[in-house]
């Protein structure tokens, strides 16, 4: 029976190396001090490139917003790209944002990637920054990425995506990212961008796979491997205060899990660690999350079982103590009952999204992007 216990135990210490020590090392490495960077000589230019579905108004404003950075007008070009579904609205794209802004189409089928693909290839500047339409930046959002992409072999820069979700278990999700992206960039290279907010060199960037769901962890990851390094400037804001629901959040995490997988079978390269210099993070950081459901069940069937067969009545006693304190909570607090109820139903509803992206990797289902409408807000 100890191999149970040593089951049991396997199966939790890389669920706790995953979720908590990692996480830790991550954020002490990240926290230590290290020298600023400078200002460029001379701010080179940037072109602006959004991949976008939404109307005029929208990129209105995101436009005006990126116009009101704290960097040399004369050095930002900005360049829409719709999507090849939405191509009918270029003419008054145009007429909305002005000669000054370049807006283009993508190619079918349509698609985050064709558009960028189309965006990218009218950029006139070597250092493209990726945009999404709804974030806002802060005035020196541009300059500290800029800062970070002159250090020595870096192709790209990621800032950060200040989301705040109003959810306990999101938010706590984002405040670990933070911490292990400033760990991983202050060591070599993170393992995937923010979408939202990177800066990238144009000659190094590579047009992504019809139909990929996570083309920034396929950027990533290609450029790593080549021999680049890819880092994280949390300084950079992007700006994301729109509010989702559980459901949308819940859709967001499956699509998220399942484009991981995506990129695995796309270059399965990434799992070999002569290959993938921040193989290590990759499994830490993405690999133990994506399996977490099994391994928590490991761990808690394996301990079970031992619990069951080496002291069958003081298992059966602890779960009767526990089921009887848990009746006792429902009738004194009822209030306190129902939210740790309502908090332990969406934690193992989360739990379940890995699950559901697997099947899905299982299966070769790379078709699950959804329009996620916030609560008050458009489309993410």
């Amino acid at each position: 029976m100890s191999w149970l216990l040593v089951l049991a135990a396997a199966a939790f210490g890389l669920l706790l190396l995953g979720w908590v020590a990692y996480p830790a090392v991550m954020g002490w490495i990240g926290a230590r001090p290290r020298a600023p960077l400078a200002d460029p000589a001379e701010w080179p230019a940037v072109s602006v490139v959004i991949a976008t579905r939404e109307p005029p108004e929208v990129l209105e404003a995101r436009v005006a917003n990126l116009r009101a950075m704290a960097y040399p007008a004369d050095r930002l070009e900005i360049v829409v790209a719709l999507d090849h579904a939405v191509a009918d609205r270029a003419a008054a794209m145009r007429a909305a944002l002005g000669p000054s802004v370049v807006v283009v189409t993508g190619g079918p089928p349509g698609g985050k990637g064709t558009a960028l693909v189309a965006g990218v290839a009218a950029a006139a500047h070597e250092l493209v920054l990726f945009a999404d339409s709804t974030q806002r930046f802060l005035p020196d959002t541009l300059q500290q990425l800029v800062r970070a992409i002159g250090a020595p072999r870096v192709a790209a820069v990621s800032g950060a995506l200040d989301q705040q979700a109003g959810d306990g278990f999101i938010d706590l999700f984002w405040r670990l990212e933070l911490a292990i992206r400033t760990g991983q960039s202050a060591l070599h290279s993170i393992v995937t961008t923010s979408g939202a907010i990177v800066l990238a060199r144009k000659a190094l960037w590579t047009p992504p796979p019809a139909g990929i769901i996570s083309e920034d962890l396929f950027h990533t990851t290609d450029l790593v491997m080549r021999g680049h390094r890819v880092t994280f400037a949390p300084g950079a804001l992007a700006l994301d205060h729109r509010k989702f629901s559980r459901d949308q959040q819940y859709q967001r995490r499956v699509r998220t899990l399942t484009g991981l997988l995506q990129v695995i079978a796309l270059r399965p390269a990434i799992l070999l660690p002569w290959r993938n210099p921040t193989w290590l993070h990759f499994v830490l950081h993405k690999l133990v999350r994506i399996a977490t459901p099994l391994l928590a069940l490991l761990a808690a069937g394996a301990a079970g079982l031992w619990a069951a067969l080496a002291a069958p009545r003081v298992a059966l006693a602890g779960a009767g103590l526990g089921a009887a304190a848990l009746a006792l909570l429902a009738l004194a607090r009822p209030a306190m009952a129902a939210r740790l109820l309502d908090r332990a139903g969406w934690a193992l509803r989360l739990a379940t999204a890995p699950l559901v992206a697997l099947g899905n990797g299982l299966r070769g289902r790379w078709d699950v992007w959804h329009q996620h409408r916030p609560v008050g807000g458009r489309a993410a």
